[in-house]
């Protein structure tokens, strides 16, 4: 370490400022304070109890992160338009080039400035900047200031390559003839090596080429036949296909979908339109978005003594569907085939779409 130079600097400690001649040095803590300071000011550090007592005054003693972490903090002001994310560079001190760090965003940040930094694993570019993600989800543009202080930045493993999932079609080194053919066709001016590399691509995504001109890799549209409502209940199914129309929350389709309708008896007495999506469901690639977990919700309560509820009506009917996904909602009824314009409840999707969207509509508060 190669010191730059002292000078007399102000230092705050539990609400308290304190003088004291430092050394400034390029180094990778923002600072460090030695046993000159501690015993000049009378602190003392009690381990058991993670208390620095200093003076008469004394103070509780908090680990952020692990031994390595420094702080990540803005060089420059900048101005996060409403309803955006941006990503800035900012330079960070004592970092390799050639490993990978991990940016924790900081508690702080949020309470503060209403905004969230992304959690991000990155590396450093030539001017030892780290890129971080800020999003505003506030209807009203953000500014912050130098030397705001976003998050924490620690060295981090360097992440195993993902493999590519094969398709289980030919034994192992031995490509399906719809693609020995393919690769017969190119490896005309191919090395030995770059035959053999063509060849282990094509059998590790062997799954993604047609068969034939038949095989269009589409899945097989899943259809039901109407099924009979009873008599008694025909006149409130109707009303509900009725109400529906008239609120445009479903419109007449030409789907080759269609899933069945069941009339399902409330608790108070009145029936509720389901539609069936089993079929569609079996066929459908489920996000993973994670839904809350109702233990850490009910930690969020602890110590609290009002609570505030809001029900939405109905909430998924909140969410447009996309004109090319419509027609995968159909469902057919004795008065012909319908599809909804709204996001349906039974869809195996659907409760994380909604979650997706009210914590995007919540975040910040």
């Amino acid at each position: 370490m190669t010191p730059a130079g002292t000078e007399k600097f102000g230092v705050s400690l539990g609400g308290t400022r304190r003088s004291h001649n430092l050394v400034v040095a390029d180094i990778r803590p923002e600072a460090i304070l030695g046993l000159g300071f501690l015993r000049r000011h009378k602190c003392a550090i009690d381990v058991s109890q993670s208390n620095l007592k200093i003076g008469e005054m004394t103070r509780k003693c908090h680990t952020v992160g692990s031994l390595g972490v420094c702080r990540v903090s803005l060089d420059r002001t900048i101005t996060i338009p409403e309803t955006s994310e941006v990503v800035v560079s900012v330079p960070v001190i004592g970092c390799s080039e050639d490993a990978s760090y991990l940016i924790e965003p900081a508690a702080t940040f949020k309470e503060k400035h209403s905004l969230l930094a992304g959690r991000t694993f990155v590396k450093l570019d030539e001017s030892s900047c780290v890129p971080v993600r800020v999003l505003n989800p506030d209807l009203e543009p953000k500014t912050i200031g130098t030397g705001t202080h976003v998050g924490w930045i620690e060295q981090a493993q360097e992440p195993e390559p993902i493999k590519p999932v094969t398709s289980g079609l030919g034994q192992k080194g031995v490509l399906p003839a719809h693609l020995s053919s393919l690769l017969k066709d190119c490896s005309q001016n191919l090395t030995a090596d770059q035959n053999d590399r063509a060849k282990s691509f094509l059998r590790s995504y062997a799954g993604l080429f047609a068969r034939d001109d038949s095989d269009l890799g589409q899945c097989q549209a899943h259809q039901t036949r109407a099924r009979r409502v009873a008599l008694h209940a025909r006149d409130e199914f109707d009303k509900e296909l009725n109400s529906m129309l008239e609120r445009k929350v479903i419109e007449p389709s030409t789907s080759p979908w269609g899933a069945g309708v069941v009339l399902v008896r409330k608790r108070d007495g009145k029936l509720r339109f389901c539609v069936d999506y089993r079929g569609l469901n079996a066929v459908t690639l489920q996000d993973a978005y994670p839904l809350p977990r109702v233990d850490d919700s009910l930690d969020a309560l602890s110590g609290a003594t009002w609570f505030s509820t809001a029900d939405l009506m109905p909430g998924y009917w909140l969410v447009e569907v996309h004109p090319d996904h419509k027609p995968k909602t159909a469902f057919a009824t004795k008065r012909g085939l319908f599809q909804f314009n709204v996001l349906p409840f039974g869809l195996c999707n659907a409760p994380i779409t909604f979650e997706r969207m009210t914590e995007s509509v919540l975040a910040g508060l």
